[in-house]
């Protein structure tokens, strides 16, 4: 078969039906609908080939041609792209890739992308994304798309490149109600989702060169894969992410249809010895407790947001542990509960959910740094873009079983800070449910799969001794 490389896809220029047949089942995935406690309603089979155009995602190219030379299938390939420009040095002398910790992964994570073109850089939190996606800004004298999923990110990425760049060049702005495009573009996922079909937006797709695609895990899904797939010139392509393919679909072959493989690495094992970020520390406390609803809503708020005891071990916990720190819920209403009861048990603590604005979100942070909080409780708008160096404990008070949302809310507390040598996080293990029982274990394998020290305590007798061993007697809560 022949095939013609594409940036966005690679098309199937010459092929038996044979061939094809094969590249379909080679390229297939099942979509599958779930019902009530995870039972199957039905499977669909889909292949990633558009029998319209006869192509597939590029991305995935060095796959297929990988199986296809195993069972020995003949294909020749041509390169069809056009190379927009040619890497320069501008960016190795970087003032903001000179620190001595992160500076040696970061020149290796930009050099391999210099050299490979596209891929994704798996990375923890504090490995220093923005600054390696700015010196590759730097090192390609083209017209470049940064996407972000945050509305915060945006301003503060751009903002970093107009100080750090050394030219005196300013980065234009697509979002928060701004259309501003220049050489080096922040743009976020949401803004180019509803402006698709627009004039506008079809010149910026067939005017950028590279894109670079911030937390880019969030491209499985399928309007933001269209999204960053549109970008039909953009040779060059690079991804960050700390949790790449770690969905439980098929997006994770649309993520690296877009985008290409991992090709560089950067977890605890690599960062932590070389002291870029601290260790985590998972620790699951215990707690059993039954529910006769039949209904995955009514479990959640019968046992997790409306629990009394459940709630009076989180305040326990929240008492306890070493401040400053963040409490995670997934509802509204779970968080309203626990601030309540944290401020009547004498915890500094403050609710914080998507109605806040950004500068409210920012003071609250600020006043969490400066001791004048204790704590945060947080709905998901805190799982990624915060900078909260002093975090010292973070703890989970929802339930759900996604590796992503696992990882990133550890995340928040792994940068370095002057005298920190750690973070602990407090999840709470249900053990009684099967619903709930089932979505601790996966939480608990998502720490294991990340190399997270993980301790799974059985007893409240343990975790008493822990916070005993602490100097922290824990005689606040009757649950403890």
């Amino acid at each position: 078969m022949l095939l013609g490389i594409g940036n966005s896809y690679t098309q199937i220029e010459e092929a038996t039906e044979s061939e094809m047949m094969w590249l379909r089942t080679f390229l297939a995935y099942e979509t599958i609908e779930r019902g009530f406690r995870g039972r199957v309603k039905n499977k669909k089979l889909n292949t990633l080939i558009d029998e319209e155009t006869r192509s597939f995602p590029s991305g995935l190219l060095w796959k297929a041609v990988a199986a296809a030379k195993a069972e020995q299938r003949p294909v020749k390939l041509i390169d069809r792209r056009l190379r927009p420009c040619e890497p320069t040095a501008n960016w190795i002398q970087a003032k903001f890739l000179q620190d001595a910790a992160r500076g040696p992964f970061q020149r290796e994570a930009v050099q391999t992308f210099l050299q490979r073109t596209r891929g994704i850089i798996k990375a923890s939190t504090g490995f220093g994304k923005t600054q390696v996606a700015i010196a590759m800004a730097l090192a390609l004298p083209c017209r470049i798309v940064f996407l972000v999923d945050e509305i915060g990110l945006l301003s503060q990425t751009a903002q970093r490149f107009d100080e750090w760049n050394g030219k005196g060049e300013i980065a234009g702005v697509i979002g928060d109600n701004q259309w501003n495009v220049r050489r080096f573009t922040v743009a976020t996922y949401q803004t180019l989702e509803s402006d698709a079909r627009t004039a506008t937006a079809a010149q910026l797709y067939m005017d950028t060169d590279c894109i670079i695609a911030d937390e880019c895990h969030v491209v499985g899904a399928s309007t933001r894969y269209k999204a960053v797939q549109s970008f039909l010139n953009a040779y060059w392509r690079a991804g960050f992410s700390a949790t790449p393919f770690y969905r439980n679909d098929h997006g994770n072959l649309l993520v690296e249809g877009a985008l290409g493989r991992i090709i560089c690495e950067y977890g605890v094992r690599e960062l932590v010895p070389a002291e870029v970020v601290v260790m985590p520390e998972v620790f699951f406390v215990p707690h059993r407790e039954q529910s006769l609803a039949t209904t995955y809503d009514a479990i959640y708020s019968e046992l997790i947001t409306h629990s009394v005891r459940r709630n009076a071990l989180l305040v326990g916990l929240a008492k306890r542990v070493e401040k400053p720190g963040l409490l995670f819920v997934k509802a509204l209403e779970h968080g309203k509960i626990l601030e309540k009861l944290c401020k009547d048990a004498g915890i500094r603590a403050q609710f914080v959910f998507g109605e806040y604005s950004v500068p409210d979100r920012e003071a609250l942070i600020e006043r969490l740094k400066s001791n004048d909080l204790d704590l945060i409780i947080v709905n998901k708008i805190f799982h990624k873009g915060i900078d909260i160096t002093t975090l010292r404990s973070i703890i989970i008070g929802g339930s759900g079983k996604s590796v992503i949302d696992s990882l990133q809310r550890v995340g928040r507390g792994m940068r370095i800070a002057l005298g920190k040598s750690g973070v602990r996080i407090f999840d709470i293990w249900d053990g009684e449910n099967d619903t709930l029982l089932t979505h601790s274990s996966e939480r608990r394998d998502a720490y294991r799969l990340a190399h997270f020290p993980t301790t799974t305590w059985t007893s409240l007798d343990e975790v008493k001794a822990f916070f005993l061993a602490q100097n922290n007697p824990p005689s606040f809560a009757p649950n403890l």
